[in-house]
């Protein structure tokens, strides 16, 4: 395992520590197979946790430039005109929960430093 994999891995462990990824698990029922699964998903999934880093960086951007409406700024507008009145507000809906937990999780980054 060279030097930059360890970091990364580091990194992504102490997002966990940090995200309250480990309170949410022992909330779950972990004797399942699927539940195990998706914890192990959770851990190693680099493609979620770089689109995860690549999210908390458009959200801090957001909060800096905070003259609009957070939500609409990190909607795909393309993705939203093609979407119903129904799925719209799904899709929004999702987006303004990950944004509170993107937020949450900064602040707690901020308090750590």
């Amino acid at each position: 395992m060279n030097n930059s994999t360890f970091k990364e891995y580091a990194k992504q462990a102490k997002q966990r520590l940090t995200s309250g990824f480990w309170e949410k698990v022992q909330n779950k029922d972990t004797t399942s197979v699927a539940t195990k699964a998706t914890v192990f998903d959770s851990i190693y999934n680099q493609q979620a946790f770089e689109e995860q880093s690549e999210f908390l960086q458009k959200v801090q951007m957001v909060l800096q430039n905070s003259d609009q409406n957070p939500i609409m700024q990190l909607a795909d507008q393309d993705y939203l005109k093609t979407l119903s009145v129904e799925q719209k507000q799904s899709y929004l809906l999702k987006l303004s929960q990950r944004f509170l937990s993107a937020k949450e999780t900064l602040a707690k980054m901020n308090q750590n430093k």
